[in-house]
């Protein structure tokens, strides 16, 4: 075999243990990808059956930890119990109102209001006779209190009432329901709170322990129990909020009121929650949480329920409370709509969250309460260029907070727990950014226990610290006093977000004082960075309250391509918002609005609507003088056939309502006549067809007379 054969025959068998190598190989791969999706598959169900078993142990743990608290409930309800039947069924005061009266009205400092500061203020209500309601002017001649009020108002320092308390309080004082849009620090808390308290402290002696409570029976179990019924319930949407609630309806509930309250909200020991219910309680103030576990384990009870009030409802029914909101106001043996009364209170009131909650209202009457303090002079609001670099925000801080007063107590907003966490380390930092020894600072978010947010809100309440750093847990309803700057590190990037800068700089300049917030503007609209989407809302807000507006802001595309603002869709105006149901009834109340200007917005408004109406009349009585021509034609004889007058050009209509334009003479001939056939013929075709020349021609014409017009 020549040379050439065999390296042939070489490289065939060398090409054939080439194939069975690599199939070999390949089936080698084969096995071990379904070894290891095997291995994967069981990683996976065991990881799962970890993750199952964890949880069954966190729910058996739960299980224990609430029978625990159940059993102590129940003691608790014997003790109070026998020390009841010791007094004439009555529990002595001094079970519920353990503090002193100096200690109480320390808390939070006083109102402060700075009333001159109301009197231009506009207020619109709305609703079935909501005219006949008087606004109050003073507490201690309007209307007729018990000492103990006049009293604990004179501690919390209202020399008078506010706007939303002057029109709130007649109108749920004749038992009716109210939806409030007022700002933060205009006296909302005590505009709903007072009506309860006058109207539960009525009785002078008050309720029996036992009245407090609602006894029946399990019928799993054949069990009964006893659970908490109190008279009012107020539901707010963050833990703060619901203790700071708590605390002002303890300065009104002062003295001899035979009223008490309490809270109960998640995140904190539920056993000494118990320990307060078991007192029995006129009042509970709640986050839903809490509320609807208690309600589920039958230690409360809202059958006996007078009084539904929700505190900043827009956020309640907004942020993912309204599932449990609806179970415990329609599927938990609370009474009727029209049979308790409802007060629903917010800084911000959009018209979707109104609808929502109309179906817990019944007849309600609408108040709307123009800014103050919020928008106007007593806070300078001052925009800031920025990027989203956080290293050279940090270096935008440190120049802010050299603007205001040195030492000043300032509270910096951000969107996330981590940058929270971030900002408050970097100014506490020795030898840092912020000096040698740094700047006392804490943080409070969603990730930190209740223990530690009451404790930072605390230092900082108490001046042991000059920063709090904040995610928007603390931009609704706290009263802080004295929170001198409030700067937004993180800037809202929705529209769904602006709401929360009308709250966030309503911490400062409270109740008409003075303050400063500034805000870290990052232009474009880059997701969840960029500030574009809230650049006009913002603009009409600053204009709106006379702030100095950047030219930087200005010349920004977002706001250029609108013509700074001029012809933008203003938001809100004055007010958080508008009666969803319109102008039913709308009175426009001004506490100190000058009559002529009124008069003159009267007389343009009434002129406008009359030329409306006037225009509408005139367009009827066109389109009905059209209608009766066409009625007319249809039953005349052809065009063709029609006497003939001498060479005029007439307009007529066919009969879809469309012109055409026809020659007719004495002397025409058979060639004219059948071009006007032919004529008629074209444009009933086209009319056939959706209109022919003749509806353009129709259309021009009409368009000719409306811009004469």
């Amino acid at each position: 075999m020549s040379s050439f054969a065999k390296n042939n025959n070489n490289n065939k068998q060398q090409r054939s243990n080439n194939k069975t190598t690599k199939k070999n190989n390949n089936n080698n791969n084969n096995n071990s990808n379904t070894t290891s999706n095997n291995d994967a598959e069981k990683k996976k169900l065991a990881r799962k059956a970890r993750k199952l078993g964890k949880r069954q142990l966190q729910l058996q743990k739960m299980a224990e930890k609430a029978e625990r608290e159940d059993k102590a409930f129940r003691l608790e309800l014997e003790k109070f119990s026998s020390i009841s039947n010791s007094n004439k069924g009555y529990l002595p005061s001094k079970y519920n109102q353990p503090v002193s009266e100096t200690q109480l009205f320390e808390k939070q400092g006083a109102a402060g209001i700075k009333f001159d500061q109301y009197d231009e203020i506009e207020v619109k209500l709305s609703g079935n006779n909501a005219k006949t309601f008087k606004p109050l002017s003073s507490f201690a001649k309007d209307i007729s209190l018990p000492k103990f009020l006049k009293h604990n108002i004179t501690l919390m320092k209202y020399e008078r009432p506010t706007p939303i308390q002057s029109y709130a309080l007649p109108i749920a004082f004749a038992n009716r329901d109210l939806m409030c849009c007022a700002q933060t620090g205009s006296g909302k808390t005590c505009a709903f709170l007072l009506p309860v308290v006058l109207k539960l402290s009525s009785n002078g002696k008050g309720k029996r322990w036992n009245d407090q409570f609602v006894n029946y029976k399990n019928n799993n179990k054949n069990n009964r129990f006893t659970a908490a019924a109190p008279s009012a319930l107020v539901l707010a949407p963050t833990r703060e909020l619901a203790i700071q609630i708590e605390i002002e309806c303890e300065k009104l509930c002062n003295g001899k009121s035979n009223v008490s309250s309490c809270v109960v909200y998640g995140g904190a020991n539920a056993k000494g929650q118990l320990v307060n219910l078991a007192k029995g309680k006129d009042i509970l103030v709640a986050t839903p949480g809490r509320l609807q576990d208690f309600v589920d384990r039958n230690l409360v009870s809202l059958e006996k329920i007078q009084f539904l009030i929700l505190d900043e409802a827009d956020r309640m029914l907004d942020m993912g409370f309204e599932p449990q909101i609806r179970k415990l106001v329609q599927k938990s043996n609370m009474p009727p709509p029209k049979k308790r009364q409802t007060f629903m209170f917010s800084a911000t009131f959009p018209n979707p969250m109104q609808k929502l909650a109309g179906e817990f209202l019944n007849d309600y009457v609408w108040i709307g309460v123009g800014r103050v303090g919020s928008t106007v002079s007593s806070i300078t609001q001052k925009l800031v260029l920025a990027t989203n670099n956080k290293r050279e925000k940090l270096q935008l801080l440190k120049q802010a907070l050299a603007t205001a007063r040195k030492g000043a107590r300032t509270l910096i907003f951000v969107k996330k727990k981590s940058s929270a966490r971030w900002v408050s380390k970097q100014l506490r930092k020795v030898d840092g950014d912020f000096g040698n020894d740094g700047i006392t600072s804490a943080e409070i978010h969603g990730d930190r226990s209740q223990s530690q947010r009451e404790a930072a809100l605390n230092s900082f309440r108490n001046g042991q610290i000059q920063i709090l750093v904040a995610t928007d847990v603390a931009a609704r309803g706290l009263d802080i006093n004295g929170v001198e700057h409030v700067i937004n590190f993180d800037l809202g990037a929705t529209k769904d977000e602006f709401d929360s800068y009308v709250h966030r700089i309503g911490r400062t300049g409270r109740a008409g004082k003075t303050g400063l917030a500034t805000s870290f503007y990052v232009p474009g609209y880059e997701p969840k960075v960029g500030c574009g989407n809230v650049a006009k809302d913002l603009l009409h807000l600053l204009q709106e309250s006379k702030q100095e507006v950047p030219n930087w802001f200005l010349e920004l595309p977002e706001i250029s391509s609108s013509g700074n603002g001029s012809k933008q869709k203003k938001r809100k105006g004055k007010f958080g918002g508008t009666d969803v149901r319109g102008n039913t009834n709308n009175d426009a109340i001004s506490t100190k609005v000058s009559n002529s200007r009124k008069n003159e917005q009267d007389i343009m408004r009434q002129n406008k609507k009359e030329h409306d109406r006037q225009r509408n009349r005139n367009h009827q009585t066109k389109q009905n003088n059209s209608n009766n021509n066409n009625a007319k034609r249809q039953h005349e004889p052809n065009n063709s056939k029609r006497p003939k007058n001498n060479k005029k050009r007439t307009n007529t209509r066919n009969s879809n309502g469309n012109h055409s334009n026809q020659r007719k003479s004495s002397n025409a001939s058979n060639t004219t006549t059948t071009r006007s056939n032919n004529t008629n013929n074209k444009n009933k075709m086209g009319n056939k067809n959706g209109g022919g020349s003749g509806a353009v021609n129709s259309r021009k014409n009409q368009k000719k007379k409306r811009d004469k017009k």
